[in-house]
């Protein structure tokens, strides 16, 4: 009994020491991709590491994850032994593990078994735990730096933000795999299976060379094919299991990683925070992309499985009910009786559903609705309802959405997310999504059209909400980058299809730095908002107007192709931009300075075109500032 207590007591010192040495292998391949500082890399694969193992083998695992962050720092630091702060290390050690305790503590508080991924709602307690691990980690260890004066106040944020993000996506990169490779299931694969996994590999192999390679030179203009390759993991997920959908997902990020480190690829900038942010976010918009995809499929299979089984019930209780009927005759009572509580539970559930219930005659007429749908639309009963609405069809807002359905449900018997805008009873809108099909008779002559529906006013304004935050800066409400150069590239087609001329206005604020820096940044925020009113006071309704960043503005302007109008247009938002602004109680007054150059949408790309305005501007500013310039070699003749 002894000697069976000191062999399981060795394995688990054994497990114990395994795990510590490699968290440190980790850690040390995460410092051979650094990029900013010193303790900060591109992607954190030992925060996925550390996860995963306290989520797998418990959290009374964490002195082994504190053990190998000293053993990274003893055995594979830069700095000789004698040299290294114990007590910092020491402490950045105990902050790493009690960041991953708390990430891991939380969902652990929930979920019991290894299933971490089968359901959206699992998946967003993976997706909390993990943002609390790395706030925590990261807020604790940029901290730590800041104390023992590794890092300067200056770039104590972008530090932050850098840190933060490479443990989100290395938690979101390493954590499932691993979990979903130890929790789940190896499925025997047939032959066509293994020559769809070799397609899949060959295929992803080919994509990420077209993507990544050195041979593509464009990399700015490549960068949105960089979510061509979600197709792979959307085809692991549909094809294959959670393990092989994350398996596609390990190989593109290694590969992104690779490809950013050796300066190829699309994510690619001349600086190297914004080259991290582009990879980073790729890299996490790939991982949770794919992972909710796989819970909402799993959530799907268990549904039809659950659906497949009650049809199997429902057929098997019909052969019995036929047999008894055919058979026991004596029993009819009975069986009425069943029939009769049938009816009843099916009104039940008509009464009480919480999706809207119709029926309505070919001619618009509203035979039946149930309460949900009367509450929906406003009225306080369904009787209130069948007798106010004459026609179905006056309750859309678009007369032929109406008109649209009916053809489609006449032409296929039925329709399944008919999405609409509908007027309730007090006159206001909402947006609902329909199922509906039309039922015949024995000849197939439409007897009526019936069906459900839902409110889904809420996600359409969510959905247009996201459209917004994607192509507008939430401060001034002006276009974004992206808009900005979605709209310069259509300008200047506009231009070389119409053989005309625009031009393109990039400025910034004079002094708006000594603004910030002595009334505050609340006052420099007033500040941008104000001059992107006065902005688009002097500007026509068909110009853009776009924030880069920063105080830096952009304007393109079609149809201009005088220098004198140019001019016109600079001036006007010189003089504009120069009056005071007050707020509570501090004024300030801050100029621009411009650089402007003209299009036709020949000849040109837009990173030169904007270059050449960037010059511009710095030509206005060399020459006293509070003035604009004209690039050279860009103006019609």
């Amino acid at each position: 009994m002894n000697t069976h207590s000191n062999a399981q007591l060795g394995l688990r010192m054994f497990k114990f020491l395994g795990l510590a040495i490699i968290y440190a292998l980790i850690s040390e391949l995460g410092m051979m991709i650094n990029a900013v500082q010193g303790n900060v890399a591109t992607v954190w694969p030992a925060a996925g590491f550390g996860f995963a193992s306290l989520f797998l083998g418990g959290i009374a695992l964490w002195p082994s994850i504190w053990l190998g962050e000293l053993l990274d720092v003893f055995f594979f630091g830069s700095l000789p032994i004698g040299e290294i702060m114990w007590r910092r290390e020491l402490a950045s050690a105990t902050q790493n593990t009690l960041a991953l305790v708390a990430g891991v503590g939380l969902i652990r508080s929930w979920v019991q078994d290894n299933e971490l991924f089968n359901s959206s709602q699992r998946l967003i307690l993976f997706l909390v735990g993990g943002t609390v691990s790395t706030l925590i980690g990261s807020t604790l260890g940029v901290g730590l730096l800041y104390l023992y004066q590794e890092l300067e106040s200056a770039n104590f944020f972008q530090v932050w933000w850098t840190w933060s993000f490479a443990d989100f996506v290395g938690i979101l990169g390493v954590a499932p795999s691993l979990i979903v490779w130890q929790s789940q299931k190896q499925i025997a694969w047939s032959t066509g299976k293994w020559v769809e996994a070799i397609l899949l590999l060959i295929c992803l192999g080919i994509a990420n060379w077209t993507i990544f390679g050195q041979w593509l030179l464009l990399e700015q203009q490549v960068y949105p094919l960089t979510y061509l390759l979600m197709l792979f993991p959307i085809w692991g997920a549909f094809r294959f299991s959670q393990r092989e959908s994350m398996l596609v997902i390990v190989l593109i990020s290694i590969v992104a990683i690779v490809a950013t480190l050796y300066n190829m690829g699309p994510f690619v900038r001349l600086r190297l925070y914004e080259s991290l942010f582009l990879l980073q976010s790729f890299l996490a918009v790939l991982s949770i992309t794919t992972l909710f995809l796989i819970a909402l499929l799993n959530e799907r299979w268990d549904l039809e499985h659950s659906l497949r089984h009650s049809q199997q019930a429902l057929q098997l209780a019909n052969a019995e009910l036929e047999r008894r009927v055919i058979e026991r005759t004596e029993k009819l009572r009975l069986l009425n009786e069943e029939l009769r509580k049938s009816s009843e539970q099916y009104q039940s559930i008509f009464e009480n559903a919480i999706e809207g219930i119709y029926r309505v005659n070919p001619s618009g007429q509203l035979l039946n609705a149930n309460p949900a749908l009367a509450r929906m639309y406003g009225y306080e009963n369904p009787q209130h309802m069948l007798a106010e609405v004459k026609n179905i069809r006056d309750l859309f807002v678009d007369p032929t959405a109406r008109s649209t359905l009916e053809e489609q449900l006449n032409r296929q018997n039925t329709v399944h997310e008919f999405e609409a805008v509908v007027l309730r009873k007090e006159g206001d809108t909402m947006s609902i999504a329909e199922n509906s099909r039309a039922v015949r008779d024995d000849r197939g002559l439409l007897l009526y059209y019936e069906g459900t529906m839902v409110d889904i006013t809420g996600r359409k304004e969510a959905e247009q909400q996201w459209v917004k935050l994607a192509h507008y800066d939430p401060l001034t409400g002006l276009a974004n980058r992206r808009l900005f150069l979605l709209k310069l590239k259509q300008a200047m087609a506009h231009a070389r299809e119409q053989g005309s001329w625009g031009i393109l206005a990039y400025f910034d604020l004079d002094g708006f730095k000594q603004v910030n820096d002595q009334l505050g940044h609340e006052f420099g925020d007033e500040l941008l908002k104000v001059m992107a009113q006065r902005l688009k006071q002097c500007t026509r309704s068909s110009d853009t107007l776009c924030r880069l960043g920063g105080d830096e503005f952009t304007l393109i302007a079609e149809n201009v192709s005088r220098q004198q109008d140019a001019s016109s247009i600079a001036k006007k938002i010189l003089t504009t931009l120069k009056a005071p602004v007050i707020y509570r109680g501090q004024s300030a007054t801050v100029g621009i300075s411009m650089g402007i150059v003209f299009f036709d949408g020949h000849n040109y790309d837009t990173n030169t075109l904007i270059t050449q305005a960037d010059q511009a501007m710095y030509q206005a500013k060399r020459e006293g500032k509070g003035t604009y310039r004209f690039s050279t070699g860009s103006q019609p003749i």
